[in-house]
């Protein structure tokens, strides 16, 4: 019999193994619940435990060149492995006999009847036991696959379930926590056996700040649950329902609609927007955030929803959408884990998103409009982060990223080809308090640097443990900006680290608009004294913010360009002015804050910028300030976009207005008048 190169390793390390039995046995009665899956584990390996040192580096030389192209999957058992269906306790303990029991067959694979009337429960689990260990699957359906990423979830779940026990969680929610977990499987990771795997894996889920907090609230006290269904009434299973805190956007928690289009999840007391992702393949209906009059394209628009001590209710309807759907790959094979993220290209705000299977696929459901593609690479695959551009091909920055028009009717395929790539990570903490969570880490190009940022490559969050990791393309200029700090990176020829330890001071604010709501997502910009840039960050929901800085005195200033009518500004220290004649702001120290910031009614001016009568992307749009006077003095500036276009929030006034080439801008200005909500002003260039 012919041996593959895995097991021939596992052979030459001497791994216990079972003795092959023929075909998947059955001990229960035939007239009651069918309950089938496939046990798999690293390489295929029947024996769980972790070899020796020796031998696991004997074992990992093989498996690794074997299925470093699997993106850390797993292969079938083969035969004989025992597979029970149980009960569990508090602790994960087996309760009395087994409910069933069989036995794999070749491929891996099992089928067990259970006990007439069984419901599948998390306090029932399948275990797939051999020498040396055992490998856990909580039952959340009659199909049940018992695998690293299955365990990791069992363990995970219990210990946050501890007192009360797996039977307080919902199926849904395991559910929800197997899939996180098997996004993080994705990663191309390759380990050297079952136990090895269970073990990374666990580690990556309690690191990883929305899988960490998904594990954790499936046993919270409060409940949100509602009903998913499409404009014709028709109920929608398979939505994923995500819940997110209000005001900075974390997730906390992850459901799923069942067979009736109902869901149910767990939470915090606190306040939260809720969002229904359709990624199914079964129905176009868009993905949208909850709102009492039907439902926002973007969590910037969702409305609040406060959990206390009452269940809440918070019904979807949603709106027809267009699908779009395509691969992932790089030299030629699939790449799983990666995150494909859509922004839509009026407003600049992200969209939805959703991540790969093992086979690269990916799928989305929006609403009718124009949006660009990102396929994000954060797991150990030496791919470059890429944007999408026409004809499948690939570009490096967002403003290079070609739009995509989708319409009803329509179906888009939009496939990603990868180029080789180098990786750029990293740690951020504080010498005081430790480690940085969830802070921002933004890339940029650099090959043509102007006084503000650069060209957006990309941005991440940092993890539990404060640390961050994005492929880009081999490239020695990309700037890394994080806490008020920045770095230059050379990934011409390797990969670099850029950690970030400086000590920063802070400057909070809460910007509000005319009204006094709250504006979320403007770009609020720190600069020194001779307005060097030293970086943003963006104002939550509830319109707060917090800004780094490692220098004191530092300026700042609120950019809106996202169509919102509220007029960017500048802030001198007292209170915030429109038109700026002193750019020597005095705001700084250890901690500073601004209090509320009122923003004034501003008008959206918006337009294109062709060169050659082609729309061109990466132009800086520059304003000033004062009037009719030249030069008058510096305001805002923005960038075009892939297709030319630009949007910039002003306060009522007049400016001067040039568009130009980043670094290079040395064209005359043109004056513009605003004096309501939109105006339009086009270059030709």
């Amino acid at each position: 019999m012919k041996m593959t190169t895995a097991k021939l390793a596992l052979a030459m390390a001497g791994a216990a193994t079972l003795t092959l039995s023929g075909c998947g046995g059955d001990s229960s009665t035939a007239s009651g619940v069918t309950i089938a899956g496939t046990v798999s584990a690293p390489g295929g390996q029947v024996a769980f435990n972790q070899p020796t040192d020796l031998l696991s580096r004997l074992a990992r030389l093989f498996i690794s060149s074997a299925f470093a192209q699997t993106s850390g999957m797993f292969s079938g058992v083969g035969a004989g492995v025992a597979v029970n269906l149980i009960e569990t306790d508090a602790a994960g303990n087996q309760v009395g006999s087994p409910l069933a029991s069989a036995t794999t067959d070749a491929t891996g694979a099992y089928s067990l009847t259970a006990p007439e009337g069984f419901t599948p429960s998390s306090k029932y689990v399948v275990r797939a036991t051999a020498s040396g260990g055992q490998l856990d699957a909580i039952v959340t359906g009659t199909t049940v696959n018992v695998d690293p990423v299955t365990n990791a979830t069992t363990t995970l779940v219990l210990a946050s379930a501890s007192a009360s026990g797996l039977a307080s969680v919902t199926t849904a929610e395991v559910t929800a926590v197997e899939d996180t977990i098997q996004a993080l499987a994705n990663d191309g990771t390759s380990y050297a056996s079952a136990t090895e795997a269970t073990t990374q894996l666990r580690a990556k889920a309690q690191a990883d700040e929305e899988t960490s907090n998904i594990v954790s609230s499936v046993v919270s006290s409060g409940v949100i649950s509602g009903s998913v269904k499409d404009a014709n009434g028709q109920a929608l299973a398979g939505i994923k329902i995500v819940a997110r805190d209000f005001g900075n956007w974390v997730t906390r928690a992850i459901a799923y609609t069942d067979t009736t289009g109902q869901y149910t999840l767990n939470v915090p007391a606190g306040d939260y927007i809720l969002g229904a992702f359709n990624h199914t393949g079964t129905s176009t209906a868009a993905s949208e955030w909850w709102t009492q009059d039907g439902g926002a394209a973007n969590q910037f628009s969702a409305e609040k929803v406060a959990v206390a001590g009452s269940a809440v209710s918070t019904d979807f309807v949603l709106e027809p959408g267009v699908r779009i759907s395509g691969k992932v790959t790089g030299a030629g094979s699939a790449l799983g884990g990666i995150k494909v993220h859509t922004r839509d290209v009026t407003s600049d705000q992200p969209v939805t998103g959703t991540m790969t299977g093992p086979d690269g696929a990916f799928r989305l459901n929006v609403r009718p409009g124009t949006y660009t593609l990102a396929a994000v690479n954060t797991t150990q695959q030496p791919f470059a982060t890429q944007y999408y551009v026409a004809g499948d091909t690939t570009a490096g920055t967002a403003s290079e990223a070609s739009p995509l028009t989708a319409s009803l009717g329509t179906e888009l395929t939009t496939n990603f080809a990868l180029p080789a790539g180098y990786q750029i990570s990293g740690k951020v903490s504080d010498p005081t308090t430790g480690n940085v969570t969830g802070i921002s880490v933004r890339f940029y190009d650099g090959t043509v640097p102007d006084s503000t940022t650069g060209a957006f490559v990309n941005g991440l969050r940092t993890d539990l443990q404060g640390q961050y990791r994005l492929w880009l393309a081999p490239k020695a200029n990309y700037i890394v900006r994080t806490r008020g700090q920045t770095q230059t990176a050379d990934i011409s020829s390797g990969i670099v680290v850029k950690d970030f330890s400086a000590a920063v001071g802070t400057v909070t604010a809460k910007l509000t608009g005319p009204g006094g709501l709250a504006v979320s997502q403007a770009k609020v910009a720190v600069y020194d004294g001779s307005a060097g840039y030293q970086g943003f960050e963006v104002s939550n929901a509830d319109g707060s913010v917090t800004l780094y800085s490692t220098i004191s005195p530092v300026r700042v200033e609120f950019k809106i360009d996202n169509g919102t009518a509220v007029g960017s500004s500048l802030y001198n220290g007292q209170t915030q002015f429109s038109l700026a004649s002193d750019l020597s702001i005095v705001v700084g120290g250890t901690s500073t804050d601004l209090g509320t910031v009122a923003l004034p009614v501003g008008g959206v001016l918006s337009g294109t910028v062709r060169v050659g009568g082609a729309p061109k992307g990466n132009y800086a749009v520059q304003l000033r300030s004062g009037g009719n006077a030249f030069p008058t003095n510096q305001f805002v500036a923005t960038r075009t976009q892939s297709d030319g276009s630009y949007s910039i929030s002003l306060p009522y006034g007049i400016y001067n207005i040039r568009a130009c080439i980043p670094g290079n801008c040395s064209g005359a200005f043109s004056s513009v008048t605003i004096n309501s909500s939109a105006h339009t002003k086009d270059f030709s260039l």
